[in-house]
């Protein structure tokens, strides 16, 4: 392993543009499948997309008769060496120069960006299982290499991409949807396409993260060049789908869900966290239920396959948990979109067992309707099963089986099949296909792209399809690429706040204290350099002067009834109020007094902890914390914060400091008084101190008591002092005076006060009547301090 990684479409456009979309102004063609929801639809509006050569189909009516024999493979055996030839495709199959892969196996004149994203995450895999068996043949320094070389020619596309060069590179970062071995648009049909550039944007991410270095800086840039506001409707606060330097964009924005469309949404907020218009993006259309069978889901139009899976192939729904409409002010319904996939993928399966009987390719163990290549070579976009709006609500589909989807589906039903593969549903599509179809779907990279109840099959592969079932079988098998992407901070940081983050296999605790440059997401201020602090970086500046100022952090938490927040801070400007959410929900606030002048860069030595904040219980799992200030005029800087469950440890009493350094004094003098506490939990400490068990100073945090003994009342006085945190931790200790009357000379002992915690009382007990002070004369009244008498008149 890698040392450094961790482990429908129904446009909303004028009337105008729409006429123009039905014209064909705006089409957008494509050679190879290309599945976004949105673009897929305009394969009935005239759109060519080239088919491989005639040569390189076949279409058979019987099997032949010399059938080659079926090599006997125990399912793990067959789904390791599907997974290796689906991911050796992305080594084999493309441009030499480039790295760039080619969209079929037939052709090797254009390449696919969408499957060339496919192939970079497909890297970690490969460089991952490298010598785990016969079909893992590459090393990870090849496939390292791969990366670097894909890598750095997508940024000289983007360094192409200057003015007057955007017929033949694009613009804004963005790439073609098909490229020749030029590095240059395939042709003038093609679109720029987002779809297609998330996809890429995605891999190269998971392969930074995965071989870090250079691998990693160069993914961060080819990420940061791109600029996702040139493909941003403002006025629908959605994004376009394509574009063209010929006629501008096409009309056709993600109106309605589809994986793709979250996908294109979560990364442009990766790239702009706290982006109010990307996060109503996710929310910022219909959410069209449709119930087939048992089966109730939010649908895509089609209810093609691919767009349940695509973005589940990096992010890991299952952690992300139920969405958050309502922190964007929406008012659609939260959704859960693992499980919608899981529905999405049951409703697909019964759907083909409930069509078995009309084409002979569908069944329990033949489905996974998307949009593909048919056997003859043509593209069949519309490919669905119910629920679906395309054919009127009936779906679309004509006996077209791909071989892809439904084995990339395994994931979804790893909870159901009791770590028994052939037990899962996807993965019985592949045991059957290889079973049954060997000799007719069985190739160098797996099985082929279809067949159909004619008994007629495709020989290409296609490097879009073959991409997700690389990624799903792995994620299934190891969770591999959901951990790399999801262990990037950034890609996380946006989420935080739009998803419930559920927790799995994450190790919790509660006891996080972190520097403030842990912070994922910050809303007003800056980010300062502290060096005097704890030289990293700090929410400081003119942080917190406004009732949107709030910063963000994800936090795994085992349950508790008692959790408890403290911050470390300094604040200039007077004092203000800040308050503390979980989960978006109001716990708790706390005054932040000012701790220093106003200056500049004021409180990088003044940070001081605030009074703990009691914000009760939490569920197991990712929370996210949140501060808000309440827009009271001060520079807040955030240094530190602690989040823990409270144990109750009491303060622990490590020093008593006595008049004069011992128990006893003057009966007209002020004996000062002072006590030295700390608590294990950094709560913050009061004190209270009672005289002759009467009640003399407060709870308050001074630390200090001065004791004037009354004139007239010479003798033994007794001062109790508590310590107490504040959420239940009390600690006390006693010291008791023998005052007098005039000055003595100190007695030759050390007081009794108590330290750590201790009970510090001096003893008292009666003196003899034969000792005096040394005067002649009568006998004095005496008190006795440990063993030794001293007159108190």
């Amino acid at each position: 392993m890698s040392p450094s990684y961790q482990r429908a479409f129904r446009p909303g456009v004028s009337k105008q543009i729409f006429c123009l979309f039905l014209a064909g102004t705006f089409l957008l063609s494509s050679p190879s499948p290309v599945f976004s929801e949105a673009l897929r639809s305009l394969k009935s509006s005239g759109a060519n997309f080239p088919k491989p050569a005639p040569e390189n189909l076949r279409r058979v009516s019987v099997k032949p008769v010399n059938a080659p024999q079926i090599p006997p493979l125990t399912d793990a055996e067959l789904l390791d060496i599907l997974e290796a030839r689906a991911a050796k495709y992305f080594m084999e199959k493309a441009f030499p120069q480039s790295g760039l892969v080619f969209d079929l196996s037939s052709n090797s004149t254009y390449s696919s960006i969408g499957a060339t994203g496919f192939g970079l995450a497909a890297l970690p895999v490969i460089a991952e299982r490298s010598g785990s068996s016969a079909e893992w043949t590459y090393t990870v320094a090849e496939a390292r290499a791969r990366a670097e070389l894909i890598l750095d020619n997508l940024l000289a596309i983007q360094a192409a991409q200057q003015p007057g060069q955007e017929p033949v590179y694009g613009t804004a970062g963005f790439f073609y949807h098909f490229v020749n071995a030029s590095l240059q648009r395939m042709n003038t049909q093609i679109e720029l396409s987002i779809i297609d550039t998330a996809i890429v944007l995605a891999g190269a991410l998971t392969a930074g993260n995965y071989f870090g270095g250079s691998v990693q800086t160069k993914a961060g840039q080819v990420f940061d060049n791109v600029d996702w506001s040139f493909f941003f409707n403002t006025a629908f606060n959605q994004f376009y789908t394509g574009w063209k330097p010929e006629f501008g964009f096409n009309g056709v924005t993600f109106d309605r869900y589809s994986d793709e469309a979250m996908l294109v949404s979560l990364l442009a907020l990766r790239a702009n966290p706290g982006n109010r218009s990307y996060e109503e993006s996710l929310f910022n259309y219909p959410r069209y239920l449709g119930t087939y069978g048992p089966y109730t889901l939010v649908h895509s139009y089609y209810g093609s396959l691919f767009t349940y899976i695509v973005g589940h192939a990096f992010y890991d729904f299952e952690t992300l948990g139920f969405d958050r409409p309502f922190g964007v002010l929406s008012s659609v319904t939260a959704v859960d979109w693992r499980q919608n996939s899981i529905q999405a993928a049951k409703a697909n399966r019964q759907f083909c067992i409930d069509h078995a009987d009309e084409y002979a390719s569908f069944g329990p163990e033949s489905w996974g309707l998307s949009a593909t290549v048919r056997p003859n070579g043509s593209y069949f976009g519309d490919n669905g099963a119910r629920p679906a709006d395309s054919g009127n609500g009936n779906a679309v589909y004509d006996g077209t089986m791909p071989t892809a989807m439904g084995i990339a589906a395994m994931p979804f039903f790893k909870a159901e099949d009791g770590a028994v593969l052939g037990q899962n549903l996807g993965f019985q599509s592949a045991r059957r296909h290889y079973d049954t179809h060997y000799a007719d779907l069985w190739g160098p990279y797996g099985f082929y792209a279809s067949f159909n109840h004619l008994n007629q099959f495709s020989n290409v592969s296609i490097g879009i399809e073959l991409g997700p079932l690389v990624l799903m079988i792995e994620n299934y098998r190891s969770r591999l690429i959901w951990d790399i992407f999801m262990n990037d901070i950034k890609t996380r940081a946006p989420l935080l706040e739009l998803f419930s983050f559920q927790s799995v296999g994450v190790p919790a605790g509660n006891n996080y204290t972190r520097e403030c440059e842990h912070w994922t997401t910050q809303s007003g201020g800056n980010l300062d350099f502290k060096p005097h602090a704890s030289n990293g970086q700090c929410l400081g500046g003119g942080w917190g002067r406004y009732s949107s100022h709030y910063a963000t952090y994800a936090v795994d938490l085992v349950p508790t009834n008692n959790l408890v927040f403290n911050l470390r801070y300094a604040s200039d400007f007077g004092g203000g109020w800040v308050e503390i959410y979980v989960d978006n929900e109001l716990r708790g606030s706390f005054y932040a007094p000012q701790t220093c002048p106003v200056t500049d860069g004021c409180g990088w030595d003044n940070f001081q902890w605030g009074s703990p904040v009691q914000i009760g219980g939490v569920s197991p799992g990712i929370h996210v914390l949140k501060l808000k200030t309440l827009g009271t005029p001060f520079g807040l800087n955030i240094d530190v914060f602690n989040l823990r469950e409270s144990t109750e440890t009491p303060p622990v009493i490590e020093e008593l400091n006595y008049p004069d350094g011992h128990g006893f004094t003057e009966a007209v003098l002020v004996a000062p008084l002072s006590i030295l506490a700390s608590d294990p939990d950094l709560d913050v400490i009061e004190y209270q101190f009672s005289v002759n068990d009467q009640l003399a100073e407060p709870w308050s945090g001074n630390a200090s008591f001065d004791l004037t003994p009354h004139l007239g009342e010479p003798g033994i006085i007794r001062v109790r002092i508590q310590v107490r945190d504040g959420f239940g931790g009390v600690n006390e200790v006693t010291a008791e005076y023998a005052v007098f009357r005039r000055p003595i000379p100190p007695p030759p002992f050390s007081s009794g006060g108590g330290g750590g915690g201790g009970n510090g009382n001096v003893g008292s007990r009666g003196c003899k009547p034969s000792e005096t002070d040394g005067k002649e004369g009568g006998e004095l009244p005496y008190v006795s301090v440990d063993a030794n008498c001293y007159p108190t008149a």
